[in-house]
């Protein structure tokens, strides 16, 4: 007799059925706000050399240079 872990979450970030988002999904949502508030004199600038990224892209680029303009620029241009 095998039943499923009830403790085991699914690897995406949505049921199988296409249901409401895990639990993560609000986490995301405030992370995405907060750095949009720590990078807003930033993301104006990436916006206008980069207009194909989408915001969402150009705010985790920031966060893996830790807000440096120019390295978020040369890291998205190499």
């Amino acid at each position: 007799m095998s039943a499923a872990n009830p403790t085991t979450q699914p690897a995406s970030p949505s049921n199988a059925r296409g249901g409401r988002p895990a639990r993560g999904a609000k986490d995301d949502a405030s992370d995405l706000k907060a750095l949009h508030i720590k990078y807003a004199g930033s993301i104006k600038t990436l916006k206008e050399l980069f207009p194909d990224w989408s915001e969402d892209d150009l705010l985790f680029a920031l966060r893996e240079t830790d807000g440096d303009l120019e390295d978020t620029i040369n890291h998205i241009t190499e």
